[in-house]
This record gives C-alpha cells, sequence and structure tokens, in this order.
C-alpha cells in the first residue's frame, strides 16, 4: 500500500544492502548487486600477515565530534611502540584543528596524511583503527585486521563476530588486541582472511565486468 514513487532499478553496492533494502520492503525484482566503484579490488589477493604490528593507520570520518572522541581515546595509549598515520576524511580537514583536537598526542611518530590515496594509506597499514570509516571494509578485503573503536558517536558498518575484527572499548583492550594478533598461526590467519573478505564483499563488492555491466544495462 505504499503510493511512494519507487524507481525502476536499484543498484546496491553489494548484498549487504540488498538484504537490507528487501528487509524494509523492497522488491527484489527492482535490484540489481552491483559493485563499489571507488577502488577495484584482487578479489583471490591474500595478504601475508605483518607481525609485529608497526603501522597503524586511523581512519577519521563523519565529524569533527567523532574526531575528538577518537583523540580522546587515543591520548593514554604509548605512541613509542608504533608508526601512526591518521587519515582524515576528505571532507572534513583537520587543517588547524590537528594541534586542537590532538593536542594530547605525541606527534614524534604521529602523521597526518591528506593527500594519500586509499590505496596507498592501506599498503602502508598493518592494522586500521576507525569509528565509522568503510575504509575498514575495503582494509578487511585485503587482509589487513581492523579496530573499531566503541565511541559514543561511532557506528561500526561491520557485522559483530566478523574475522580479524576486534573492539576497543577503553584504552585498557588495546594491548590484549594486539596479543591476540600476535598469537594467530599462518593458518588461522589465511582462513580468517577468506572469511574476513568474504564479509567484505558482502558490503563492497568489487568491480567485475558483469558487476559494471549492471550499471550501464539497468
Amino acid at each position: 500500500n505504499d503510493t511512494r514513487p519507487l524507481p525502476d532499478r536499484i543498484l546496491t553496492t553489494g548484498a549487504a544492502s540488498t538484504d537490507w533494502l528487501v528487509h524494509h520492503g523492497y522488491s527484489f525484482s527492482r535490484i540489481r548487486i552491483g559493485c563499489a566503484l571507488r577502488q577495484e579490488i584482487q578479489r583471490n589477493r591474500i595478504r601475508q600477515i605483518r607481525r609485529p604490528i608497526r603501522h597503524i593507520l586511523v581512519a577519521l570520518a563523519t565529524s569533527r565530534q567523532e574526531y575528538a572522541q577518537i583523540a580522546t581515546m587515543l591520548a593514554p595509549l604509548d605512541f613509542s611502540r608504533h608508526y601512526w598515520r591518521i587519515r582524515p576524511h576528505p571532507t572534513i580537514p583537520l587543517n588547524g584543528l590537528r594541534h586542537h583536537i590532538f593536542r594530547d598526542l605525541s606527534f614524534d611518530r604521529v602523521t597526518v596524511i591528506d593527500q594519500a590515496t586509499i590505496q596507498e594509506s592501506l599498503a602502508w597499514a598493518d592494522l586500521v583503527l576507525y569509528a565509522s570509516s568503510t575504509l575498514s571494509v575495503e582494509a578487511l578485503a585485503q587482509g589487513i585486521p581492523v579496530v573499531y573503536m566503541d565511541i559514543p558517536v561511532g557506528h561500526d558498518p561491520l557485522a559483530p563476530g566478523t574475522p580479524l575484527h576486534w573492539t576497543v572499548r577503553s584504552p585498557a583492550d588495546w594491548p590484549v588486541i594486539l596479543y591476540k594478533i600476535a598469537g594467530m598461526s599462518g593458518s588461522d590467519w589465511t582462513s580468517a582472511h577468506a572469511a574476513a573478505q568474504k564479509a567484505a564483499f558482502r558490503i563492497l563488492a568489487p568491480i567485475t565486468d558483469t558487476a559494471v555491466d549492471r550499471y550501464l544495462t539497468a
């Protein structure tokens, strides 16, 4: 009985959003699963585990309020053990807010990157921290472990129990997570990566000729 006008076709970026639309009453016959056009991910690429964790990428998104809450959670950590890069969202640059929001962070090993591409950022990272960024999904697809920072304004695009995915609720959780990653065997890592990649591709499907053709023929 819904009288709202609907498009003839709805193109989604993956099976997860398709399932959500069907669950909320949209007809599956109108929906086509396309792909995430932002970048291409090699489906069969298995990235080797990098241990010890040295390079940590912090993916910011959503709002300056999120930036400030992430900074508060990061401030008590020992930054001397790792190299850190903070990646602001392209539409919310830090600019002069860098030392205001992140004033309690030591910048000896922390770099703010504004110009790097997503692929360059992920190629550098051994681990990705985030509070809402879908960069976490792209990281998982490449076998990079991710840590969700459970802050008040956060929203995790990944489901609980997703492989290679952990949650930090306080700074005390941080060493426990690093210990768990360090304790993974090579075979555990390979199987976890395969499952994590499958979960990631349900959210952001990779580019294929068939998927792109659905945009052109919809």
